[in-house]
């Protein structure tokens, strides 16, 4: 990770994905439960009896629709589309962003072992703070010089092709650059940027996704969005967040969200899911500024249940003889025009 934005921003930016309370009782602890996903008419299950999301058949008022399975990462630079969503890309850029479940602990100056998920105090962001500000802002490049590029600090895309809300078909999650205004913004691939590919399947009516109560923390508060309504659902996949130099796996991942109208322009109650690793959060290395401001290393140092975290409990979890941690990510999306 190049860019700096605040203390606790280059984190946030290299987490996207993951996500108190140190006396809260995470039941995913050494195995699973069932996820379910429902529709009207029928249902989809989002989890085995260890805990991976999946998402299967399913069948609504309108008729029957199922998804299917997509696996590939592959690199940004030949996505096709047009300027304003649309033709053959219907293109939706993420603009909220908040960790719910694990949260992250740190030893923060001043106060000892903390909850840094949603810290705002004394000039200090924590992690969900600091999503959304690096959405809107345009603080820093990406050699990290301290002046601004142009582009706002963080963004993502769901790139839908095209987007079908009465139907299944593929979409790309791909880091993207934006310009600012965040208001104003108009996105175009990041050269080298890793796309994700899966495949959704659009439900009337329905619940389209909701957490595993196995894997979450009883005292972390607000949980993980149900998306309900009219919405989609995404097969479960392996999402790579590629930050800098640094590329996070988040495997069985599923994205789901509620559609505003039809046709969308917005994703509302939007939920991001995938299992990170205990192995791989060993190994991936934290910004220099996060290694100064909080004493960690690696991403497996600000987890519960790592041996050199500093939080008295253990939100770790088992997803088939695994142990790692599942993340779940509530987000928000507007349509946004798109520049190939």
């Amino acid at each position: 990770m190049r860019r700096r934005i605040r203390s606790f921003a280059a984190l946030s930016t290299f987490l996207v994905m993951t996500a108190a309370g140190c006396s809260g009782d995470d039941g995913g602890s050494g195995g699973g439960g069932t996820s379910g996903t429902s529709a009207t008419g029928g249902s989809t299950t989002a989890g085995s009896s260890t805990g991976s999301p999946t998402t299967g058949s399913t069948s609504s008022d309108t008729g029957t629709s199922t998804s299917t399975t997509a696996g590939s990462s592959t690199t940004a630079g030949d996505t096709t589309g047009t300027t304003t969503g649309g033709g053959d890309v219907d293109p939706f850029r993420v603009t909220e962003l908040y960790v719910r479940d694990p949260h992250f602990f740190a030893d923060v100056s001043l106060l000892g072992c903390n909850d840094v998920t949603d810290l705002e105090i004394l000039g200090m962001k924590g992690v969900n703070p600091s999503f959304n500000e690096a959405m809107t802002t345009d603080v820093d490049d990406d050699a990290g010089s301290g002046n601004p590029d142009g582009n706002l600090d963080l963004s993502f895309m769901l790139l839908f092709q095209p987007l079908d809300q009465a139907g299944s078909g593929p979409f790309d999650f791909q880091r993207a650059d934006c310009k600012v205004p965040a208001s104003m913004t108009v996105c175009s691939p990041r050269d080298g940027a890793t796309v994700s590919s899966f495949n959704y399947t659009s439900m009337m009516d329905a619940t389209c996704l909701e957490a595993d109560p196995a894997h979450l923390t009883n005292m972390y508060s607000p949980k993980p969005n149900t998306v309900t309504g009219d919405c989609f659902s995404s097969t479960g996949d392996v999402l790579v967040l590629q930050l800098g130099d640094i590329e996070l796996p988040l495997t069985d991942a599923q994205v789901a969200a509620t559609y505003d109208a039809d046709p969308a322009d917005n994703f509302m109650t939007g939920l991001i899911v995938g299992f990170l690793s205990e192995a791989d959060a060993a190994v991936a290395t934290l910004p220099q500024s996060i290694q100064d401001s909080t004493g960690a290393t690696f991403v497996a140092d600000l987890l519960p249940g790592s041996a050199s975290n500093c939080a008295g409990h253990d939100d770790r979890d088992d997803n088939n003889g695994t142990s790692g941690w599942w993340m779940y990510v509530d987000f928000k999306a507007e349509r946004v025009p798109w520049t190939p």
